[in-house]
């Protein structure tokens, strides 16, 4: 019976699920907006169950367990697409496909710092490059994959730590455009 009153309680009123939604920047353009709205609501019940609050704490109660129910499942999905997300090849004939601007076979050093930079590279930070390299801006690929454009940004961020720190490490001697990224 508890549970049919929170299911007509939140047929009546889920602004609280769309408030969550908006906070996490979720928009209904997010490829998995419908199941997150889903899984908002079994979370709005599972609240229900354990609620003793009413009034603004309520509402604050209900709110925040369905921002950390929501967040843990999109930490969840976004560890199941690294996993699944496949490995690219190190082979001159596949650098063809990453960069069309740059003739990678016009020098091995160019190949070889390129692998030396996916091999540093989390799977994320490898396909900012990739993004990078076909010449879209980050707003492009922050949309193209779901992502508010600050998270690529710090994904950049990182990535730029990390290439800085690798060629002070090789002492890169060439010029301070080549290994800078963009």
């Amino acid at each position: 019976m508890e549970n049919q009153d929170g299911f007509k309680e939140l047929l009546a009123d889920d602004t609280v699920i769309y408030a969550v939604l908006k906070k996490l920047h979720i928009t209904k353009a997010h490829n998995d907006y419908d199941d997150l709205v889903s899984e908002g609501r079994l979370l709005y019940l599972k609240a229900y169950a354990t609620n003793q609050y009413t009034g603004k704490r309520r509402f604050n109660y209900f709110f925040t367990k369905i921002y950390w129910g929501l967040l843990d499942y999109l930490r969840k999905q976004q560890r199941n697409h690294e996993v699944e997300a496949p490995i690219i090849s190190t082979a001159n004939e596949d650098w063809d496909i990453v960069d069309d601007r740059v003739d990678v076979h016009a020098g091995i050093e160019d190949a070889e710092l390129l692998a030396a930079v996916r091999a540093i590279c989390t799977a994320k930070e490898w396909l900012y490059v990739e993004q990078r390299l076909q010449g879209k801006k980050v707003a492009e690929i922050a949309a193209q994959i779901g992502v508010h454009p600050n998270a690529i940004y710090r994904r950049k961020a990182r990535l730029r730590k990390k290439v800085e720190s690798f060629l002070k490490k090789i002492n890169f001697e060439g010029g301070k455009n080549r290994g800078s990224i963009r």
